[in-house]
């Protein structure tokens, strides 16, 4: 099996910047500096860059985004083309069996995984009456209200918005933007007040 070893940490910083980093970027790129010098097989790179990601971006279209990226650092970091080569492949083995594996998941409270609470505020976003495809941007995972009350938090692009989903089921629409939505004329008042 071949390895290939990971230059220091100003190097590594410095191959995966583009000028057009934000603080999450940055993070990512922070937590892959941490292997500075390490040496992986091609699978330990996938691993050690998944996990760098997982721990800033938790799921929805900005970890999409994020993970396109891959095998972009994969090229910038590894100097073993054969690694780099197999890491892309099992990334890319990796990425195919997540989106063809069953998502079935339980829409039933306690909501206690991420996944779950996605599904669940798809499911919710649909019932409410939103015709679209629910998108989510990002989620920031579990957190806790100063009442003790858990709930992760999303950031919704299609219809827009900011949600919590309880563990006990209970949906907050943090903007109203399924309300505003449902309002006859709304989005025509919306629209011209951005041309005012």
């Amino acid at each position: 099996m071949e390895t290939t070893t990971l230059p220091d940490a100003q190097a590594i910083t410095t191959a995966l910047t583009t000028g057009i980093e934000d603080d999450t970027l940055r993070a990512i790129y922070a937590s892959i500096a941490e292997f500075e010098n390490r040496t992986f097989s091609a699978g330990g790179i996938v691993v050690m860059l998944v996990q760098a990601m997982s721990d800033h971006v938790a799921g929805g279209e900005r970890a999409i985004m994020i993970h396109d990226s891959v095998p972009t650092w994969i090229d910038k970091l590894v100097v073993n083309p054969a690694v780099a080569e197999e890491a892309k492949e099992v990334y890319a083995k990796a990425m195919l069996a997540q989106r063809t594996s069953p998502a079935e998941v339980s829409l039933e409270p306690p909501i206690t995984t991420l996944r779950q609470a996605a599904a669940y505020l798809r499911h919710w976003i649909e019932q409410q009456g939103f015709e679209g495809h629910v998108r989510i941007f990002q989620s920031y995972g579990l957190r806790v209200e100063r009442t003790g009350r858990t709930y992760f938090d999303f950031d919704v692009l299609d219809p827009g918005g900011v949600f919590h989903v309880h563990v006990d089921g209970t949906v907050e629409d943090c903007d109203r933007r399924l309300e505003k939505l449902r309002k006859p004329g709304w989005e025509d008042q919306a629209v011209s007040t951005l041309f005012l």
